[in-house]
């Protein structure tokens, strides 16, 4: 025990030293020109010097330790025909290795436009280099006692990002996993152990002796009722509010004297954890409906790996509509929770995605939450959960920094994604990827929890592993035993040296903001009356979203091109300065974030065509040429630009919605139909003022040369007249 309280000790004396490098203010404007190497390697001398501080400072750390103890090499080693054999091997290899990943996929070039990823910080590189060489592992404080206390500070910092108060009497916990699949798991994990946590200390109230003392224990309900644990329903139990449940364990020892050790003891024995969720079931609510999770329609693939996994089963996520922007629908929303109301029929949870991984859309976390008080009064909770994994970092373009004078971002976020990230901290759980939005080397996710008690619901511990445990390791309520200490130290210094608020992160997203949307109004401009092709993106633009006549489309559209599209970054910021109607058009502008979807249809010389088959055939066309999916030769990328592509499916989105989107782009919509469609996504900073200028009107060029090919060569496929041939 006392071996133990010294690690506390030496790790909270790391954590305090982190937060307080944390929380030193920067008292000048940071330059984004220095967190990345550049598509060309423009800051190449810098990376060299980062390297070479990292492998100085590794070398320095080995010989620091047991500096009497002999060294593994003899002298005459170095000099061994062997030794120089087996170097110049290593060399060699490692050259052919670097050859053959020249065909990588360029994340960081201006063309690069595909999936959301982009160039990753310097610092990110460097802080996860110095991890790697040291191997810790944040299975255990003892085997990572630095990176533990390091991911526990990061953790506590990406809550603050996201809005959850650090030094409130509630405090929150997070921790880094290896991606936002492994933590939305987690969370469904966590939920699903909340929401019966109550049934069974309930369960152990009536059968267990050493609860005798406890008869009189009371809880308040969801709906705002107090009354005596042993007289409430399964359906009560099964509803008390998250935080209600959370602390029913403590308050059997806190006001009715039950030793800690008895109320684990019947955990281990009822929970569904220990029982798992058939045998729970089959024992304590033999007569309640299955469990739901509820998702909306662009759920990530991890929720019905999630609904797998935990036993809830994937038939039992019910899956709610969503509308034109991309949104969780309200009122379908209320449709699914009135069913299990009805029905009696527990809900684990509902999802809303904060940045869609295909339409980047951000759901109304806050009706949502609103709709959750309403429920509550009539008897059903649930936990909801952010799925934050791309949307996250972005909350940092409203986050205030920690000293006066920082530069606002480049571009704001719209009023509703604002209020969103306003209400963000609502939710009970939260998933962030800083390998996404945080420009941090893979693997780098992230879950936060508002209360730092839920973690406590899927602790495992192994003494092999723990001996005795700590407060602070990671390994042990996580869905992830061993885990890299890199990926700490990644996130770590990429924090340190861009601050996760306006001044930092902010910053360099706004500039994504603001070039998403330039290059939205450039794509959406992009169709000249003789091609042969249209262009349709799925986020509408302001008049066609507010209903107007098609006359006043084509209006703002040719405003945009005049007034958006063809003006240098210098002239366009001036009359965003000056021009309020102008700004507000621009801040409409694009998707909710910065991931872009769009269609192509074609014309003939007989019209637009209405075929959904042929235009799905030429957007997947178009894909093939801006894709790279196989490089066996390991030549460097030819391809002028790189997107990617998926498809509104009438399974999942609905058949009105996909009917919808196929008759915006001019086809006769056919039932169990999919719409092909196309991705961009824009991360980078640079691409509106490069070195030369605006970079936009190039990769336009090219995606109006790729498709114009796409087109004339499906034409002559499938025999069909060019739209040169003019009729008559």
């Amino acid at each position: 025990m006392k071996s133990h309280s010294r690690l506390e000790a030496r790790l909270g004396a790391i954590v305090k030293d982190v937060q307080d490098r944390f929380d030193q203010p920067t008292t000048r404007p940071l330059s984004p020109d220095a967190w990345f190497l550049g598509g060309h390697a423009e800051n190449e001398a810098l990376l060299r010097a980062l390297l070479s501080e990292v492998i100085d400072g590794h070398v320095s750390n080995r010989r620091a330790y047991a500096r009497d103890d002999p060294d593994f090499l003899y002298e005459d080693d170095y000099d061994s025909e062997e030794f120089a054999r087996t170097k110049d091997l290593l060399l060699q290899n490692l050259r052919g290795l670097n050859d053959k990943l020249k065909g990588s996929i360029p994340v960081a070039s201006y063309r690069n436009q595909s999936h959301m990823y982009w160039d990753v910080t310097l610092p990110g590189v460097a802080g996860y280099i110095a991890g790697m060489l040291h191997n810790q592992n944040q299975a255990a404080a003892e085997g990572s006692p630095v990176t533990t206390a390091l991911e526990y500070a990061v953790g506590q910092q990406l809550c603050d990002m996201l809005g959850y108060d650090v030094t409130g009497a509630t405090k929150p916990w997070g921790h880094i996993t290896v991606g936002g699949t492994i933590a939305n798991v987690e969370a469904v994990w966590a939920a699903r152990n909340l929401r019966f946590q109550a049934v069974a200390l309930a369960h152990a109230l009536r059968v267990d002796p050493a609860f005798a003392d406890a008869a009189n224990i009371t809880l308040r309900t969801a709906d705002g009722r107090r009354e005596r644990m042993a007289s409430l329903s399964d359906w009560d139990l099964l509803n008390i509010p998250v935080d209600d449940a959370l602390d029913l364990p403590q308050r059997f020892t806190r006001t009715c004297g039950i030793p800690e050790q008895a109320v684990k003891a019947a955990l281990d024995r009822f929970s569904v954890q220990q029982m798992g969720l058939l045998d729970f079931y089959r024992t304590m609510l033999p007569e309640t409906p299955a469990p739901a999770m509820i998702v909306p329609a662009t759920a990530h693939y991890s929720w019905p790996r999630g609904a797998g996994i935990s036993g809830l089963g994937i038939r039992h996520m019910l899956p709610v509509a969503v509308d034109l922007d991309g949104r969780m629908d309200m009122v379908a929303l209320r449709h699914v929770l009135d069913n299990c109301l009805s029905e009696k029929r527990p809900v684990v949870m509902v999802v809303a995605v904060i940045g869609s991984t295909r339409e980047s859309a951000v759901d109304p976390i806050g009706e949502i939450a609103d709709i959750r008080d309403e429920y509550r009064e009539m008897g059903l909770d649930f936990v909801i959960h952010a799925d934050a994994a791309w949307g996250g970092y972005f909350r940092s373009m409203v986050k205030p920094p920690k000293f006066l004078g920082a530069d606002s971002p480049q571009s704001r976020l719209s009023d509703y994604v604002e209020h969103q990230f306003a209400a963000l901290p609502r939710a009970d759980s939260i998933t962030v990827d800083p390998h996404k939005a945080g420009f941090i080397p893979y693997p780098a996710g992230a879950l936060c929890y508002r209360n730092g008690a839920m973690p406590g619901l899927i602790t495992v511990v192994a003494d092999v592993v723990y001996h005795g445990g700590s407060a602070m390791t990671m390994g042990a309520c996580a869905l992830a035993g061993s885990s890299p200490g890199a990926s700490t130290t990644a996130v770590y210094l990429s924090h340190l040296c861009i601050p996760p608020d306006k001044s930092g992160y902010g910053k360099l997203l706004g500039r994504c903001v603001h070039n998403a949307k330039r290059f939205y109004a450039a794509l959406v401009t992009m169709a000249r009356a003789d091609d042969p092709f249209v262009i349709v993106p799925f986020k509408r633009i302001p008049a066609e979203a507010a209903g107007k006549t098609a006359v006043e489309q084509r209006e703002e559209l040719a405003l945009i091109e005049e007034r958006i599209v063809g003006l240098s970054e210098e002239v366009l910021k001036e009359q965003l300065d000056h021009d309020p109607d102008l700004a507000a058009l621009f801040e409409a502008l694009g998707p909710d974030l910065t991931v872009i979807n769009y269609a192509f249809n074609f014309r003939t010389a007989d019209g637009l065509n209405t075929d959904p088959a042929l235009m799905n055939e030429l957007n997947l066309a178009i894909f093939r040429a801006c894709s790279i999916e196989e490089n066996e030769t390991y030549e460097v990328p030819r391809q002028e630009l790189i997107l990617t592509q998926a498809a509104f499916d009438p399974e999942v989105y609905g058949q009105e919605f996909c009917n919808i989107f196929a008759r915006r782009l001019g086809v006769d919509p056919q039932d169990g139909v999919p719409v092909d469609y196309l991705i961009s996504t824009m991360q980078n900073a640079w691409i509106t003022n490069t070195s030369v200028g605006n970079f936009i009107p190039e990769l336009i060029d090219a995606l109006r040369g790729i498709v114009t090919r796409e087109v004339q060569a499906l034409v002559h496929r499938h025999g069909l007249p060019p739209l040169q041939e003019k009729k008559g």
